[in-house]
């Protein structure tokens, strides 16, 4: 059968479900502050800065690592979920740092019977809040929030 649009016929490759998948935030010891947060968006970038050397007379060059460290960006929206006083307590208190952790839950499993997804956790470790803005519309009155967070550590859990 021939598509409306002239277009190749597209090949179903196959569906899964994005309820595997969660942010959780905890502190101290593992205290969980809370998952979610009505988190709407999150983005995050780990850098190792790389320095090329080069020595005069020689055609070597020479590679260096420098510290690796990440950021993070959160759309979120203000509700009435109880955890969002601990969060700034625990992740804005650059004190709290060295205890602070976010993970990114993952699991993807395909709508197969039987199917089972390779689960697996980012961890995101040494977090603390470093700027936090705002927003709200006449629209619909919600209160939209963002969050930029560093971090030192990210760790692969598989």
């Amino acid at each position: 059968m021939s598509d409306i649009f002239g277009r190749s016929n597209q090949t179903f490759g196959g569906a899964f479900p994005v309820d595997g998948a969660r942010v959780a935030f905890s502190g101290t010891s593992g205290n969980l502050l809370g998952v979610g947060l009505l988190t709407q968006n999150l983005g995050f970038n780990y850098n190792q800065p790389i320095t090329i050397l080069f020595e005069i007379g020689t055609n070597y060059g020479y590679a260096v690592s420098g510290r690796a460290r990440g950021s993070v960006n959160m759309a979120r929206l203000l509700g009435p979920r109880p955890v969002v006083t601990s969060f700034y307590l625990q992740y804005g208190n650059v004190c709290n740092m060295g205890t602070n952790i976010l993970n990114l839950e993952c699991q993807s499993t395909a709508c197969i019977e039987g199917a089972s997804g390779t689960a697996f956790t980012l961890g995101i470790t040494n977090v603390v809040i470093t700027t936090l803005g705002g927003s709200i519309s006449s629209e619909n009155s919600l209160f939209t929030e963002s969050v930029a967070l560093q971090y030192l550590t990210l760790n692969l859990d598989s």
